[in-house]
């Protein structure tokens, strides 16, 4: 297996929310017909270990899942920022990249990726406004590392975009059956499910549907 854990350092930032996507079936009120119209990014649910490196006034920061870690040159963690280019972006601006580290060595690894491991952002906090970037301004910010910084970092499959999910589902039941289907990494194992993040930042959370294949094997 590969270092996740690390040395702790301290707490998590309290500037950056922990990484936690609400299910579902625990926020039924999303079906309230007053959001059949709202727009949503939809990707690919990766299992995996959560991850979050943070640039807040020219510190440069690297947390699990619970604990900000000290850097060593085993930690996986580290390791993605030496990997993608991540040190120069401390003078560029306060923000914490979010994402999935799967692959080989990495517990949880649904898919059975042998590659890796490897890294799969999928959610950008700026620190100063206290709030996600919505999915047209995370896609410039990555653009602006591969353009400016040489990064290669990648994100997590997108299923589809400006999608109205509230619209084509009229009921649990019909998101749950969106979840399922052949993941994109590995067309030959079910995906874990989906993510939806909406377009509007502050209109409502992100969510995710498992798929009940993931679930069963998972047990």
């Amino acid at each position: 297996m590969v270092n996740i854990e690390g040395k702790v350092k301290g707490e998590f930032p309290i500037f950056v929310p922990k990484i936690h996507v609400p299910r579902i079936q625990d926020i039924p009120d999303f079906f309230a017909s007053s959001m059949k119209d709202m727009e949503f990014e939809c990707t690919e649910k990766l299992s995996g270990e959560p991850i979050t490196v943070y640039f807040h006034n020219g510190k440069l920061g690297a947390c699990n899942r619970n604990y900000e870690l000290h850097e060593t040159a085993d930690n996986e963690i580290w390791k993605v920022v030496k990997r993608f280019n991540l040190r120069g972006i401390k003078d560029l601006a306060n923000v914490a990249l979010q994402g999935i580290l799967t692959g080989w060595g990495i517990p949880k690894n649904y898919l059975a990726l042998r590659g890796g491991p490897n890294f799969y952002l999928f959610n950008i906090w700026d620190i100063d406004k206290q709030q996600y970037l919505n999915p047209n301004d995370r896609y410039k910010f990555i653009k602006y590392l591969r353009d400016h910084h040489g990064s290669a970092i990648q994100t997590v499959p997108v299923m589809l975009s400006n999608f109205k999910v509230f619209d084509s589902c009229k009921n649990m039941d019909k998101v749950l059956l969106l979840a399922s289907g052949p993941s994109l990494l590995k067309s030959s194992k079910q995906r874990a499910g989906l993510v939806f993040k909406p377009n509007i930042i502050g209109e409502m959370p992100s969510f995710k549907a498992v798929n009940n294949c993931y679930m069963l094997a998972e047990r």
